[in-house]
């Protein structure tokens, strides 16, 4: 779907000033769009709920919903141009020896 017909659909976003809906924000205003949400939810939880019922559109990690997308109940809609990938940064306190679970998530990443 082209980014220009977003706001064709009823949109699900993350409410203002978290770090995701900022992202989205600015990827879109990159493209001289602005989204317009119809509804602002304070949760991914409640953005996958509300686009399962039908509710509208809804920008969550694929990851998050890949059971809902093999079972049907959602559909992934590509963008063109696509959302660019999000760097994560991981901080420890120095001095602070890291428990095994977290040595463990270290050696997942990339």
């Amino acid at each position: 779907m082209p980014l220009e017909q977003l706001n064709e659909y009823p949109l699900l976003l993350l409410e203002k000033g978290s770090y995701t809906r900022r992202y989205l924000d600015d990827y879109a205003a990159s493209h001289d769009i602005t989204l317009s949400p119809e509804f602002e939810l304070g949760s991914v939880d409640l953005l996958v709920q509300f686009a399962r019922s039908g509710f509208g559109l809804a920008f969550v990690i694929r990851n998050f919903v890949l059971e809902e997308l093999q079972r049907g109940e959602l559909v992934e809609i590509p963008l063109s141009p696509s959302i660019p990938a999000r760097p994560i940064g991981i901080a420890t306190l120095r001095g602070v020896p890291l428990s095994a679970a977290t040595k463990s998530f270290l050696g997942l990443l990339p």
